[in-house]
């Protein structure tokens, strides 16, 4: 026994081994994802009459600066992908962090418009004040514009049950709508001009931070609120932060997108798509933050090499999209796999019959707790 004890001890792999195996294991769905993408895309391209090697050599080229022999100059070409990307990282984090407390957070769009009116509003009213005082106050207004349209998603969540992907689809219609109103025949409309808001004052143009414990408060609501509650977490007040700090990363990316590229509002933010775009990037990086950068790099190089693919290779720049919808329909999948598999339905039982009665009882508790929670609420 005690033989067959030493086997199994010398057997058992080093701690490095088993977080390499983890971390490998959970880089092959989006790494996988990617590729396949990009596979897809080269017989798009092929079949229809291109050239993949130099579809995606234009591709790296127009993201990254890398491999042009067109006369491009590389560091105009990773500038553009930086002002894609920065926004992009700022509103990935507002769709993941509501992920984490089990919520889907679908208004970074209308998060990042709000932000980006408020941002847009302080630049122009205070515009002759010294940038020291208000570049700061346009960033910081902006994160608080997105934070309260963010907010009352948790709030309703929270309060009503309300689910917040209806709550905030129509919140991102409100946010689109009111733009519209402010810069076309309303108080922000720049004079003489349509569809276009007054500029930001330059002091406000950008030149060419939460509790120790609310990361495992948030993992916790999202893996089973009851648990949570009755680990004493106030669910309530959990769903709530994680919407004001989802709004506020995504107001933030607004306000910075107007102070450090737009300087004014626009009707394109009726069409922007960089909430929805945060979506993906969210997924793709797993909701993890370097998983977030790294996406959003990914997803910036697209955006911002998609034209240069398409004056370089002739192949058109909707390509991107394609591969980006191919890329997100690769992560939905095996994420839905992942829900199927945790189904009751299809037949996990507990390990032993003591495992079950601890649940049983830790259930029962939960339940003459939420019980009480309800009495009092009413």
């Amino acid at each position: 026994m005690a033989a067959a004890a030493k086997r199994s001890a010398r057997q058992e792999p080093p701690q490095i081994v088993k977080s390499l195996r983890g971390a490998g294991r959970a880089l092959a769905i989006p790494i996988g994802s990617v590729l396949l993408a990009f596979a897809v895309g080269a017989v798009i391209v092929a079949v229809t009459g291109g050239d993949p090697f130099k579809a995606y050599q234009a591709l790296a080229c127009g993201g990254f600066g890398l491999f042009c022999f067109g006369g491009e100059p590389s560091v105009l070409q990773l500038a553009n992908t930086l002002v894609v990307v920065t926004p992009l990282i700022m509103a990935g984090i507002a769709v993941a962090l509501p992920f984490r407390a089990g919520m889907f957070n679908i208004g970074a769009e209308g998060q990042l418009i709000m932000g980006a009116i408020a941002a847009t509003t302080v630049g122009i009213h205070f515009g002759n004040w010294p940038a020291f005082v208000l570049l700061p106050l346009v960033l910081i207004c902006g994160a608080l514009g997105g934070a309260v349209w963010g907010g009352i998603v948790g709030v309703l969540k929270a309060v009503t049950g309300a689910h917040e992907v209806v709550t905030t689809i129509m919140l991102n219609f409100v946010a689109q709508w009111f733009l519209r109103f402010l810069i076309i025949g309303g108080p922000l409309q720049l004079p003489g001009g349509s569809s276009k808001s007054s500029p930001i004052g330059t002091s406000a143009q950008l030149a060419t931070l939460v509790p120790h414990n609310l990361g495992y408060e948030i993992r916790a609501v999202g893996q089973s609120q009851r648990a949570a509650r009755y680990g004493g977490i106030s669910v309530r007040r959990t769903l709530v932060t994680s919407m004001l700090i989802a709004g506020a990363f995504a107001g933030l990316a607004g306000a910075v997108q107007i102070a450090g590229v737009d300087h004014n509002l626009t009707d394109q933010y009726f069409s922007d798509t960089t909430g929805f775009d945060a979506i993906a990037v969210a997924l793709l990086g797993l909701n993890s933050a370097v998983g977030i950068v790294l996406s959003a790099i990914l997803f910036g190089a697209l955006h911002a090499g998609g034209s240069t693919m398409q004056s370089d290779a002739g192949v058109s720049g909707n390509l991107v999209y394609v591969l980006q919808a191919l890329i997100l329909f690769s992560i939905a999948a095996n994420f839905l796999r992942g829900l199927k598999l945790r189904l009751p339905s299809l037949g996990r039982v507990p390990d032993t019959p003591a495992a079950d009665a601890m649940a049983a009882a830790v259930a029962s508790e939960i339940e003459t707790d939420l019980a009480a929670d309800d009495k009092d609420t009413a």
